[in-house]
């Protein structure tokens, strides 16, 4: 189960972007804007509920339109 965070500055601070826990490896964030840069972290969470520290950040510029 990974919780997704999404923030507009790198580094964070970082909000939770799903509201319950996703099993999948696959995520869509919906609430972008276009034009702006999000900096994306995730983390793990394990059977007794404890929350990992974030995962590795990484980048998305949405285009556009």
């Amino acid at each position: 189960m990974a919780p997704v965070y999404h923030g507009p500055t790198s580094g964070g601070p970082y909000a939770m972007i799903n509201a319950s826990l996703d099993p999948s490896v696959n995520y869509t964030d919906t609430a972008v804007i276009a034009g702006q840069t999000y900096y994306y972290v995730a983390t793990a969470v394990d059977e007794n509920g404890l929350e990992s520290a974030y995962s590795n950040q990484t980048t998305a510029v949405i285009p556009s339109p």
